[in-house]
Protein backbone atom coordinates (compact mmCIF):
# COMPACT_ATOMS: atom_id res chain seq x y z
CA UNK A 1 0.00 0.00 0.00
CA UNK A 2 1.30 3.48 -0.88
CA UNK A 3 -0.28 6.51 0.45
CA UNK A 4 -1.64 7.98 -2.60
CA UNK A 5 0.24 11.37 -2.47
CA UNK A 6 3.63 9.61 -2.17
CA UNK A 7 3.18 8.44 -5.61
CA UNK A 8 1.45 10.80 -7.32
CA UNK A 9 4.16 13.30 -5.56
CA UNK A 10 7.14 11.84 -6.38
CA UNK A 11 5.94 11.17 -9.74
CA UNK A 12 6.42 7.56 -9.46
CA UNK A 13 2.82 5.76 -10.00
CA UNK A 14 3.14 4.59 -13.47
CA UNK A 15 6.20 2.63 -12.51
CA UNK A 16 4.32 1.79 -9.45
CA UNK A 17 1.07 0.58 -11.47
CA UNK A 18 3.68 -2.11 -13.79
CA UNK A 19 4.55 -3.49 -10.52
CA UNK A 20 0.87 -3.72 -9.09
CA UNK A 21 1.39 -1.56 -6.60
CA UNK A 22 -1.29 1.63 -7.52
CA UNK A 23 -4.49 -0.31 -7.44
CA UNK A 24 -3.48 -0.58 -4.04
CA UNK A 25 -2.61 2.92 -3.61
CA UNK A 26 -4.84 4.94 -0.70
CA UNK A 27 -5.17 8.06 0.67
CA UNK A 28 -5.38 8.19 4.41
CA UNK A 29 -7.07 11.95 5.28
CA UNK A 30 -10.84 11.79 4.66
CA UNK A 31 -10.93 14.38 2.44
CA UNK A 32 -8.58 12.96 -0.07
CA UNK A 33 -9.89 9.61 0.09
CA UNK A 34 -13.52 10.38 -0.94
CA UNK A 35 -12.11 12.64 -3.74
CA UNK A 36 -9.53 9.87 -4.66
CA UNK A 37 -12.64 7.74 -4.87
CA UNK A 38 -14.50 9.89 -6.97
CA UNK A 39 -11.10 10.22 -9.42
CA UNK A 40 -10.93 14.45 -8.64
CA UNK A 41 -7.94 16.13 -7.43
CA UNK A 42 -8.19 18.16 -4.42
CA UNK A 43 -10.97 21.49 -4.16
CA UNK A 44 -8.39 23.21 -1.83
CA UNK A 45 -4.85 22.13 0.01
CA UNK A 46 -6.60 22.70 3.46
CA UNK A 47 -10.31 21.33 2.70
CA UNK A 48 -9.66 19.49 -0.88
CA UNK A 49 -13.47 17.91 -0.44
CA UNK A 50 -15.31 21.18 0.56
CA UNK A 51 -17.20 21.42 -2.08
CA UNK A 52 -19.24 17.98 -1.62
CA UNK A 53 -22.22 17.82 0.16
CA UNK A 54 -22.79 15.00 2.70
CA UNK A 55 -25.45 13.30 0.21
CA UNK A 56 -22.68 13.65 -2.97
CA UNK A 57 -20.52 11.84 -0.52
CA UNK A 58 -23.30 9.57 -0.08
CA UNK A 59 -23.22 8.94 -4.09
CA UNK A 60 -19.75 8.18 -4.19
CA UNK A 61 -20.27 5.97 -1.47
CA UNK A 62 -22.59 4.31 -2.72
CA UNK A 63 -21.07 3.38 -6.15
CA UNK A 64 -17.55 2.92 -4.86
CA UNK A 65 -17.89 1.09 -1.91
CA UNK A 66 -21.68 -0.36 -2.19
CA UNK A 67 -22.62 1.68 0.88
CA UNK A 68 -24.98 4.60 0.76
CA UNK A 69 -24.99 6.42 4.43
CA UNK A 70 -25.85 10.45 4.41
CA UNK A 71 -24.38 11.01 7.88
CA UNK A 72 -20.97 12.43 8.36
CA UNK A 73 -19.90 10.26 10.92
CA UNK A 74 -21.29 7.02 10.01
CA UNK A 75 -19.65 8.20 6.58
CA UNK A 76 -15.80 8.89 8.45
CA UNK A 77 -16.47 5.21 10.14
CA UNK A 78 -17.29 3.42 6.74
CA UNK A 79 -14.37 4.70 5.33
CA UNK A 80 -11.96 4.17 8.73
CA UNK A 81 -13.19 0.10 8.21
CA UNK A 82 -12.68 -0.07 4.51
CA UNK A 83 -8.86 1.79 5.01
CA UNK A 84 -8.35 -0.35 7.95
CA UNK A 85 -9.17 -3.33 6.16
CA UNK A 86 -6.46 -2.20 3.78
CA UNK A 87 -4.18 -1.86 5.87
CA UNK A 88 -4.60 -5.08 7.66
CA UNK A 89 -4.19 -6.66 4.12
CA UNK A 90 -1.35 -5.07 2.75
CA UNK A 91 2.10 -6.51 2.59
CA UNK A 92 4.14 -3.17 2.98
CA UNK A 93 3.37 0.39 3.08
CA UNK A 94 4.65 3.86 2.20
CA UNK A 95 3.68 6.84 3.53
CA UNK A 96 5.51 10.22 4.05
CA UNK A 97 4.60 14.15 5.52
CA UNK A 98 2.96 15.66 2.24
CA UNK A 99 4.95 18.64 1.91
CA UNK A 100 8.03 16.05 2.38
CA UNK A 101 6.65 13.62 0.29
CA UNK A 102 8.40 14.23 -2.80
CA UNK A 103 11.89 14.76 -2.14
CA UNK A 104 11.46 11.83 0.59
CA UNK A 105 10.03 9.85 -2.01
CA UNK A 106 12.15 10.37 -4.77
CA UNK A 107 15.68 9.84 -2.40
CA UNK A 108 14.09 6.43 -0.89
CA UNK A 109 13.45 5.91 -4.79
CA UNK A 110 16.70 6.38 -6.30
CA UNK A 111 18.33 4.77 -3.04
CA UNK A 112 16.32 1.60 -4.00
CA UNK A 113 17.24 1.58 -7.41
CA UNK A 114 21.04 1.96 -7.14
CA UNK A 115 21.48 -1.04 -4.66
CA UNK A 116 19.04 -3.31 -7.12
CA UNK A 117 21.71 -2.33 -9.75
Amino acid sequence: MVQFNVAHDSERSPELASRGAQPRSRQTDLGEYILQLADERPYHIIAPALHYTRHDVARIFEKKLGRNETEPSDQAMIARGVLRQKFLDADIGITAQTSWSRILARSLWSRTKATRG
